[in-house]
């Protein structure tokens, strides 16, 4: 059997905690980090969101709270189940753009403590 071939760039790691994906007007929408890495995420969120567009993700580490942006680029539709116990979650994966490097340097603290 033939061994998969990793496409990625860069590695994900994950899954991890809790994120904020900023909308319009301040209002957040509560996801959680299915996998991450220095290029992007894939975020759990109980809503859809327009692909396309940018928003900030707020990100939660050891040292408090930061925001990076991300492109919504791919949504994963959920499950087809009639009964499911609680809300079905899309899959959102995110595309870092614009980052600082003060953003850079708080994933990669991120990554460094999913990894430890």
């Amino acid at each position: 059997m033939a061994e998969a071939i990793e496409r990625r760039r860069t590695p994900r790691h994950g899954p991890g905690g809790p994120v904020r994906i900023i909308v319009s007007s301040g209002q957040a929408i509560s996801g959680t980090i299915q996998n991450v890495s220095q290029e992007g995420m894939l975020v759990a969120l109980s809503v859809e969101v327009e692909l396309g567009r940018t928003y900030e993700i707020e990100v939660t580490d050891s040292r408090g709270s930061f925001r990076i942006n991300g492109e919504a680029l791919r949504i994963h539709l959920p499950p087809r189940s009639g009964n499911a116990p609680h809300a079905p979650e899309f899959g959102v994966g995110f595309e870092f753009v614009g980052m600082d490097v003060t953003s850079s340097e708080r994933l990669s603290q991120l990554l460094e403590e999913m990894v430890t």
